[in-house]
């Protein structure tokens, strides 16, 4: 191997193997946070969540999400509740997308939207999610809030 090629091959492993602890610290975490859950401990739940979702990671985000939108742990705050639901969808949680949809449909952290709701509750039930495809093969389909629930 020349040179370059063993530089290039070192920082791709390195890299790799960054990207794998990175992922095992995080399952550490999840699974700490499940401790925390059962144990009703809230506000450690929502203090170990927090770094992982800010690092991006979409399972963190959702469940924080749910947090902030129950006020376990945290202030019950829907709009910080809406922000890191959608992040946690965009980043491809089908229960986050579904959950946006529900939040849009209802005004609950951000203003009621018939076509964003429509589209989150698309984008849960093309990733398989039974209930967003209920809601959109209902014959009454989805209702939208007359007026957003406060932030």
């Amino acid at each position: 191997m020349e040179r370059r090629e063993l530089r290039l091959f070192l920082a791709a492993t390195a890299m790799i193997a960054a990207v794998a602890t990175t992922a095992h610290a995080v399952d550490d975490s999840l699974a700490d946070v499940d401790a925390a859950l059962r144990s009703r401990d809230y506000v450690r739940a929502a203090t170990l969540l927090e770094p992982c979702a800010e690092d991006g990671d979409a399972e963190a985000q959702y469940r924080l999400a749910t947090l902030y939108r129950s006020g376990r742990g945290v202030p019950a705050e829907p709009a910080r509740a809406f922000q890191w639901m959608l992040r946690a969808a965009a980043g491809g949680h089908t229960d986050g997308a579904y959950s946006v949809a529900v939040m849009y449909e209802r005004g609950i952290g951000v203003i009621a939207d018939a076509g964003a709701a429509r589209k989150w509750f698309e984008t849960a039930a093309a990733a398989g999610h039974t209930m967003a495809r209920a809601r959109l093969d209902s014959p009454s389909g989805f209702e939208i809030a007359s007026a957003p629930v406060p932030a």
